[in-house]
């Protein structure tokens, strides 16, 4: 089942009486309501710039939920609070916008907020409900619930999710009631006919179905596979293979990983600022070329390899720009997520390899290649059986079918590590990179000890491999606790930083050689190793600037290949 999102859209259009304006505001609306989302955030950009006002910033921050720019929304969010401070559905909206960033620190506050404002408002009850739920506190999540539903017995959401939470308390019976209650008001929501049958398969009834109406049995498994079949195309949520090979399902302690699009991470800024700009390298197209870049890869461009956005050939001068993470630093600083899904549907974590992008400019405009270029990439990583990757539309990483081979060619840092290099090919300036996925996931938890320093409001916490190419990224929850995903039998430094210019670095560890997933229950099936405390230190913004500062403080140097090409 996908997280309800409860998002509150107020009606600016009494605002500005003149007809231009209401009309702008209604195309704005209704693109928002069809959820268009990237037409409905240009058409409320404009019109906040022109009439600002808390419900247009409102509108427009929800527009940059629905579109995952987490920080644009929160900004926007706290603008109509500035302007409404006692609007209880802005502090609500913003309470949502930290949940979906990672941040249940400020997430409950603003929940408590909103809930102060009005603590009869259904969605507003709902909302503060769910958040609690996945904090895994039921009982004050089942007063939200109850209270919601004798406020307003119309509404299905809160059945909806007291039907979960009986399903947890393993109140077979009740959870049904509750479900049969929402569908009556909600007959097209799929999760409930899930749910029911659900229930009632754990009941067991429909063994009594088989010996008193196979009839009506039949109809029972027809209308559970439906159900399940909804679920399949259009939930995204709680099916994994567990370590036993089959199918897993449990609608509150599913496994998470961090969000699994490539770009989402929330870096914060002094670790973006770390990242080393593309270098550029230039020729003439008229022949084949050449190119060794700053790294060490070996790019061989044939000649007439370009074309415009037009499609017409371009001749004279190219520029490749080309992006490398090869160091430690680079991996840090790249925001991201090396989470994968497999095509079995398995969650697994890369080991990577090293990335690259190659872009292609003439004239400062960029051009495509209608051509294959031919590399050969230094390997960073000793680890058999890597693949290469790319990022796709839908920012997530995809599979390239092209080979990646060894070849007898050597990379170095000195003359004691020798890795050889890989052998590939690329026809389009995606992000590309070479990992080996891992299913064998292990979990660390720990907690930061702050003593007397101040907690910035952001904060990264990050898991990066010591022995090989490998990174992740977290928050802290309430307690200043933390989980993150890492890959078995791999050692590991924990780094923390955060907004404020506090930073603190674990000892090298090893992860367990058991199977373990953040956010979710621990148990004899589920283990997490515990890091030892880490301490934090202010250094200050100013002084993590220097990115020498960073890498000196967590012990990390670059290593710089030598690469012996065959001839």
């Amino acid at each position: 089942m996908k997280q309800t999102i409860f998002i509150f859209l107020i009606s600016i259009t009494f605002l500005y009486p003149e007809s231009s304006i209401q009309n702008s505001i209604k195309k704005a609306q209704d693109l928002l309501q069809k959820e268009n989302y990237t037409e409905a955030n240009k058409a409320f950009s404009i019109l906040c710039s022109e009439h600002p006002g808390a419900a247009c910033f409102n509108s427009l921050g929800i527009t940059f939920l629905a579109l995952k720019d987490y920080p644009s929304a929160i900004k926007f969010f706290k603008k109509a609070i500035v302007i409404e401070p006692e609007h209880p559905y802005y502090h609500s909206n913003l309470a949502q916008a930290y949940f979906q960033k990672g941040d249940r620190v400020l997430a409950e506050q603003y929940y408590k907020k909103s809930y102060e404002l009005d603590k009869e408002a259904v969605s507003i009850l709902s909302s503060y409900g769910v958040f609690l739920l996945y904090q895994n506190e039921i009982l004050p999540a089942k007063e939200l619930f109850q209270k919601a539903i004798q406020l307003d017995d119309s509404y299905f959401y809160p059945k909806l999710y007291m039907g979960l939470i009986y399903m947890k308390e393993n109140k077979l019976q009740e959870a049904m009631l509750e479900f049969n209650r929402a569908i009556e008001l909600q007959a097209n929501y799929y999760d409930l006919y899930y749910y029911r049958a659900l229930c009632f398969y754990k009941l067991r009834e429909y063994l009594k179905r088989i010996s008193g109406n196979m009839y009506t049995y039949k109809l029972f498994i027809i209308l559970f596979l439906l159900s399940f079949q909804l679920l399949l195309a259009e939930s995204d949520l709680f099916f994994q293979h567990n370590e036993y090979g089959t199918l897993s399902f449990d609608p509150l302690e599913e496994y998470e990983t961090e969000e699994e699009k490539v770009n989402s991470v929330n870096l914060l800024p002094i670790l973006s600022s770390y990242k080393s700009p593309a270098k550029r390298y230039c020729f003439l197209t008229n022949s084949s070329n050449q190119v060794i870049t700053h790294s060490k890869t070996l790019i061989l461009v044939p000649s007439y390899s370009f074309k415009t956005e037009s499609g017409f050939i371009v001749e004279g001068e190219v520029c490749l720009e080309v992006t490398e993470i090869i160091q430690d630093i680079d991996f840090i600083s790249s925001g991201l997520s090396l989470h994968y899904r497999d095509k079995e549907g398995r969650k697994t974590l890369f080991e990577s390899g090293g990335m690259f992008q190659i872009r292609a400019f003439h004239k400062n405009k960029e051009v495509f290649l209608v051509k294959t270029l031919s590399l050969k990439f230094p390997a960073v990583s000793n680890a058999e059986g890597m693949g290469l990757y790319k990022i796709n539309q839908s920012e997530q990483w995809e599979r390239v079918n092209t080979a990646v081979q060894k070849s007898g060619d050597l990379s170095y840092s000195d003359e004691t590590k020798r890795v050889g290099v890989y052998i590939t090919s690329i026809d389009n300036s995606a992000f590309y990179n070479f990992d080996k996925p891992s299913p064998e996931i292990a979990c660390l938890k720990g907690k930061i000890q702050f003593s007397s320093i101040r907690k910035g409001e952001y904060v990264n916490v990050l898991a990066m491999g010591v022995d090989h190419k490998f990174i992740a990224y977290t928050s802290i929850d309430k307690d200043n606790d933390y989980e993150i995903n890492v890959i078995q039998g791999k050692r590991y430094k924990i780094i923390y930083i955060d907004s404020e210019g506090n930073i603190g670095v674990s000892k090298e560890l090893e992860s367990p050689k058991k199977r373990g997933f953040a956010r979710k229950k621990e148990s004899g099936r589920n283990f997490k190793l515990q890091v030892p405390e880490i301490t934090i230190e202010y250094l200050g913004n100013e002084k993590l600037k220097n990115k020498d500062v960073f890498k000196s403080y967590i012990g990390i140097y670059d290593e710089y290949y030598n690469v012996k090409f065959s001839k």
